[in-house]
């Protein structure tokens, strides 16, 4: 008796597309980047972040991230910058972006500290989802201070009746 183990083949066969896949982001790498006064980059750290909710970095997550990272070697950094970077092509579409005749907008900038979504990606290539934090050298503030304090002069002191 001969048992009929094609459906077996076929299934490990198949099991190699797995990860062409979409599935939702679970980890981030995020990147601190230092910049000095000169807007030169003098040191950059990296991280890998786990703690993501169906895709979700918040902002709370992002507030808590830069004020751990605002001090490098007893310096402090003022944050200036969001990035992100989501691969989020579908499988479909990869062969047309390996011939770059799609647009890619995976990169996104924010001025704003605000929850940011990566939207779901290919298995193979989540490790390409990034956040990037940019952090400016503290300059000194100037201690003279450049706004005039306006004077309102009420010149009548008595109020009139109105008719």
């Amino acid at each position: 008796m001969d048992i009929d183990s094609s459906f077996l083949d076929e299934f490990e066969e198949e099991k190699n597309f797995f990860k062409f896949y979409l599935k939702t982001v679970n980890f981030i790498n995020i990147f601190f980047i230092y910049v000095n006064s000169n807007n030169e980059i003098i040191f950059l750290k990296g991280e890998k972040f786990n703690n993501l909710h169906n895709g979700t970095i918040y902002d709370k997550q992002i507030i808590e991230l830069i004020k751990k990272n605002n001090k490098l070697n007893n310096n402090l950094y003022d944050f200036k910058n969001i990035c992100s970077y989501n691969f989020s092509i579908n499988p479909k579409e990869i062969i047309n972006f390996l011939q770059d005749k799609t647009k890619n907008d995976y990169f996104k900038t924010y001025s704003l500290i605000q929850t940011i979504k990566y939207k779901n990606t290919i298995e193979l290539f989540e490790n390409m989802n990034e956040l990037y934090l940019i952090f400016k050298e503290h300059s000194e503030i100037r201690k003279n201070n450049l706004t005039k304090k306006v004077y309102l002069n009420h010149c009548n002191k008595k109020t009139r009746k109105r008719l």
